[in-house]
């Protein structure tokens, strides 16, 4: 019995130990400014805060250690694009690309996205999926899952460019020959389909961020929609709209990763 309490009161600072304070990882920085592990701690606890700026700093700091670390690189761009940080954020996103073309990372070589961004709109939470590549016949930019109440919600946006809609604008002379369409949508899981916006070519991301939460909070309509027309609802996922169809009104939170870097 005597052993079982050893272990057992073991166990219980282990696992107190695995989840440290702030005024911990504080002192734990005061003792060694590059202590790797108190500085993704604390970055990672100060933006679940929303200070952004801040976490940015620490993640900044982890990064100047190793430069060649790519998923500190993705958690600093989420970070600056909390803070609004636009062109800090497009100059991070640039050197995660080059590392993964670079070839020398064999698992950021196999993943065709990363987490770029993550914001609350009242009770939704969205977080956004930046894909590295267009390719195949529906190629997205971005993703933008929804949750609410740590659930999935029904629905999610995102910005794609297919061949297909592209040819038809070239065609129709809405874009010039080397221009390329993008375009804004939404999906529903039962097959609905709404487009909010044309792009010309790749938008601005903080701009699409901005109607996102327009659409959200239901303060910007879609420009078409179209609904299944079968009973059981199915429609191609992620197909839009080449012209309105109809006009309508239209109108999470995941934990975020909370796992220690061991020392």
């Amino acid at each position: 019995m005597k052993t079982f309490l050893i272990f057992i009161a073991v166990l219980i600072a282990t696992l107190a130990a695995a989840e440290p304070t702030k005024e911990e990882l504080r002192e734990a920085l005061k003792k060694d400014p590059k202590n790797s592990w108190a500085l993704y701690n604390l970055g990672l606890m100060t933006y679940l805060e929303d200070d952004f700026k801040m976490a940015a700093k620490h993640w900044k700091a982890l990064k100047e250690l190793d430069p060649a670390d790519w998923q500190v690189q993705e958690k600093l761009i989420q970070a600056y694009w909390g803070a609004g940080e636009s062109e800090s954020a497009n100059s991070e996103i640039a050197q995660l690309r080059k590392a993964r073309e670079s070839g020398k990372h064999a698992e950021l070589n196999k993943k065709g996205f990363f987490i770029c961004d993550q914001f609350q709109v009242g009770k939704v939470r969205a977080f956004v999926l930046e894909y590295y590549e267009l390719k195949g016949e529906r190629p997205l930019a971005w993703k933008f899952i929804l949750k609410s109440d740590e659930k999935p919600l029904d629905h999610h946006f995102s910005v794609g460019s297919y061949p297909s809609a592209t040819e038809f604008a070239r065609a129709e002379g809405s874009i010039g020959p080397k221009e390329r369409r993008y375009h804004l949508d939404g999906y529903w899981n039962k097959g609905a389909h709404t487009t909010y916006n044309f792009y010309r070519n790749r938008p601005d991301y903080q701009e699409v961020r901005k109607e996102v939460v327009r659409i959200i909070k239901g303060d910007q309509k879609p420009i078409s929609s179209t609904t299944p027309q079968n009973p059981k609802g199915e429609q191609d996922a992620d197909q839009p709209a080449t012209v309105p169809e109809s006009k309508s009104g239209g109108d999470d939170k995941p934990k975020t990763e909370s796992k220690g870097r061991s020392q």
